[in-house]
């Protein structure tokens, strides 16, 4: 028996998240796992959202540990507005059990890239990735996820700056519905930063102009003769001693 609960719905809710779940048209559940090839999916329809009804779903996954349960809330359109997760289930063969998810709704962040120059855009926690092959690309994110956008020049390219939700060099960051673009412009010369973490702790390291971002990004190509500023943050429980 799963519960699927939306976060902060209760009498006398705003009108936003009243709106919100009156919006609801379909929901979808899934289950995935690390032997599952094909996640089984289900989606069954919601005549009534704001009844507090139990909805019946029928859905077959193999046994087994490491399960991830997905379930999302969709409008008449398709889009997603509440989702949420329930990580290292176990299912077992008997009688069955009672599980419970809180539904956070999303937001939704749309990329987009201009100029002569070309690069890539990511975001930290993943989700959007446009390549030097894409144009415009969007990703959803729950409620209250602050998201780090980081945008890469390609070799020969700089980064120019951010257009709409941000502004400015330095990494973006959003934490709601937020439409961003991107300028690569084509440079006259280039060379490669690369960052090198070394130690026994852990960190992260960004860069101003955007760029870096290491975590993942560790690598990325700036104007040559231009200044990069670069900033390390420690994880909790770790320092950050010293550059070499």
């Amino acid at each position: 028996r799963l519960m699927a609960f939306f976060q902060r719905w209760f009498p006398g809710a705003n009108s936003v998240w009243a709106q919100s779940v009156s919006d609801i048209s379909t929901i979808n559940v899934q289950i995935s796992g690390p032997d599952i090839p094909v996640p089984p999916t289900t989606t069954v329809p919601v005549s009534n959202p704001t009844s507090g009804q139990d909805i019946p779903v029928s859905i077959q996954a193999p046994v087994g540990s490491n399960r991830t349960i997905a379930v999302s809330a969709l409008d008449g359109t398709g889009r997603k507005i509440f989702g949420g997760t329930l990580p290292n289930v176990t299912l077992a063969a008997g009688p069955p059990v009672s599980l419970i998810i809180t539904l956070n709704p999303v937001f939704t962040v749309t990329v987009n890239k201009e100029g002569n120059g070309s690069g890539t855009v990511t975001s930290a926690p993943g989700g959007i990735s446009c390549d030097a092959s894409c144009s415009t690309q969007s990703a959803q994110f729950d409620a209250g996820t602050s998201v780090a956008l980081n945008a890469a020049a390609s070799p020969g390219s700089s980064f120019a700056g951010w257009s709409g939700a941000c502004s400015g060099t330095s990494a973006c960051t959003v934490t709601g519905n937020a439409t961003v673009t991107a300028r690569f412009i084509t440079a006259v010369s280039t060379s490669r930063l690369t960052v090198v973490k070394a130690g026994t702790g852990t960190g992260t390291v960004s860069s101003d102009p955007s760029g870096i971002s290491c975590g993942t990004v560790c690598a990325a190509d700036f104007v040559t003769g231009s200044t990069v500023t670069l900033t390390a943050a420690p994880t909790a429980g770790s320092t950050f001693t010293s550059w070499s």
